[in-house]
């Protein structure tokens, strides 16, 4: 009978997972978890991924969870397998993604008397999980099974909740590990989650409503998000108030099907020019989502702290986004319920001119029109003519993952707003350089269309690993690859004026890479100018597989252009 065997628990326990809505686990082998591997192995419904790497494991889990949106659970053994999923669980706490991370460990008495592949697993995580749980260790208790089914659905309740993120439980099992056959068991009951966002109140919409009726000159900030459904409601809000948006690359307000002029998208280049700032004071801005990327936004807002007044709305109190420490209300409610109320109570000033508005288009054509410049007079050395290029060419339907440090700076430039649909996604949350590769394909293992990943040298260099992952499930993937050999964003920061220091931040490799992709079963291919990348991409995005398009670049010589863009864009604000 299957109640003979104490580890009946842990089937119980996955069953309970699934029956809560976890459907993906992404296993990384190991004996001591081996009660849980052979639960998600035997289990009918469920859809499993065995890897490697921990901590590739981990950020492939982020992306799917991503795209998914629904909590995706990861197993590994005991010992130091453990710590390898910090990075990503850092990433999806900040960054409010649905992971269950389990860890299994040995049992009590062999904690702390030198027993093998053994730490102190107790909270591990420490506040970046929004809980940790330690399960008993299975004995036969009889009362036994009835705490693991509540608890997996608290655990998934809890990653669920806003604001979402990861949770942890650590489950010790004693040998033998072998769980036993599963049965047509019947287990007890469990609780069914029903789950909510927070609503603001009646009083609330009508206070902001008011505001907005009273000021034509109103901002709408909206930072990066994943949904697009939200995406669209503060579109409407922006078409109802005349307010212009200002459009963080991975906001999606870039790629919604159109390109209407109350979308902003080249702040980050004219707000560099202070002496603009006057006349584009806000005084109300409303802003969504999470932290944009334009450092020029930042100086921006916090030029006129406590000037304007400046509601953030977020879905939950334990912490908002209000960085510049300019925020004059803050409301906690679901933001796509909230723009729809508003836009019930609003004033329609959707055919009314607005100077103030007039003056942020302006500036944006201005800069539209400079952009559209840069591949003739840049058509080889310029790192940020790969943004313009994807912008212009990027396929109907796909998803563009970008890379931290300089591809997000340079698609916040430079990636232009398209008539075509597709989805942004980008690990702002911590903004680390690693695990990028592997969150691109557990994105890529769930989405719907071709996904194309923008990323610099150095980070593709900290995550190879990851592209076994699409050699073993038969993923694809397009990795745009800028190569300044290096952190050539280190030569346009302060570091650049410390020559004598400079090589302690720039980390040149001179990696050869084609070996190494070939190695790991993808194509590779040297891209040599910014025209030939676009037909190199659609080439890969209409094929099975990974493709490596390698484009090479000097790093001062980019620095260099930079500069003189930076000019150019003075020059026409001013003109």
């Amino acid at each position: 009978m299957i109640k003979d065997n104490p580890l009946y628990v842990v089937t119980a326990f996955i069953d309970a997972l699934y029956q809560a809505g976890v459907t993906t686990f992404c296993i990384s082998p190991g004996s001591r978890s081996t009660p849980l591997t052979v639960a998600v192995a035997r289990h009918p419904r469920l859809r499993s991924f065995t890897l490697l790497d921990e901590r590739s494991a981990a950020f492939f889990a982020l992306g799917q969870a991503r795209v998914l949106q629904q909590t995706v659970a990861l197993i590994c053994t005991s010992g130091t397998s453990t710590a390898n999923y910090l990075p990503a669980i850092m990433e999806a706490s900040l960054s409010r993604v649905p992971l269950l991370v389990i860890t299994a460990d040995r049992p009590p008495e062999l904690i702390g008397i030198g027993s093998p592949q053994t730490v102190d697993q107790t909270k591990l995580y420490g506040t970046h999980v929004k809980a940790s749980f330690t399960m008993p260790t299975p004995d036969g208790n009889p009362a036994l099974l009835a705490h693991v089914l509540q608890t997996a659905t608290r655990l998934v309740g809890l990653a669920q909740s806003e604001p979402k993120g990861p949770v942890a439980v650590n489950f010790p099992f004693r040998e033998p590990l072998l769980p036993p056959l599963a049965q047509d068991e019947q287990y007890p009951t469990v609780p069914s989650i029903l789950s909510s966002y927070s609503t603001a109140s009646e009083a609330t919409i009508t206070t902001i409503a008011n505001w907005i009726d009273q000021e034509t000159d109103g901002l709408i900030l909206c930072g990066p998000m994943d949904d697009q459904e939200t995406a669209w409601a503060i579109r409407r809000l922006a078409e109802k108030t005349g307010y212009p948006i200002l459009a963080d690359p991975l906001s999606q307000q870039r790629a919604l099907g159109d390109t209407p002029s109350l979308v902003i998208d080249g702040y980050d280049l004219f707000l560099r020019d202070t002496a603009l700032y006057a006349s584009l004071k806000p005084k109300v801005l409303l802003s969504f989502g999470h932290t944009p990327t334009s450092k020029a936004l930042a100086l921006f807002l916090a030029h006129f702290r406590h000037d304007f007044r400046h509601v953030v709305f977020d879905t939950h109190h334990a912490h908002w986004i209000n960085p510049w420490f300019t925020a004059t209300e803050v409301v906690f409610a679901d933001p796509k319920e909230t723009c729809e109320r508003l836009c019930r109570q609003v004033m329609d000033r959707s055919l009314t001119d607005n100077v103030y508005t007039k003056r942020w288009q302006v500036a944006n054509e201005a800069i539209d029109r400079l952009r559209q410049t840069l591949l003739e007079k840049y058509p080889a050395d310029f790192e940020g003519g790969v943004a313009l290029v994807l912008s212009q060419v990027l396929p109907q339907g796909s998803a563009l993952f970008v890379g931290n440090s300089m591809p997000i700076r340079d698609v916040d430039s430079f990636f232009a707003k398209t008539n075509r649909t597709f989805q942004f996604y980008g690990n702002r949350g911590v903004s680390g350089i690693d695990g990028i590769t592997s969150t691109a394909l557990g994105i890529a293992a769930s989405y719907d269309g071709p996904v194309v990943l923008l990323l610099g040298d150095v980070s593709f260099y900290h995550d190879l690993t990851g592209l076994l992952i699409a050699h073993r499930y038969a993923l694809s993937l397009t990795i745009v690859l800028v190569d300044n050999d290096g952190g050539g964003i280190f030569t346009m920061l302060s570091q650049a004026n410390e020559p004598d220091v400079l090589d302690y931040f720039t980390t040149s490799h001179g990696t050869a890479f084609e070996g190494i992709v070939q190695g790991f079963h993808a194509r590779y291919q040297q891209v040599a100018s910014l025209a030939d990348l676009a037909d190199a991409l659609e080439a890969a995005t209409n094929r099975d597989g990974v493709d490596v398009l390698h484009l090479r670049f000097d790093k001062n010589r980019n620095a260099m252009i930079h500069e003189e863009i930076k000019q150019q864009c003075l020059a026409v604000t001013k003109g």
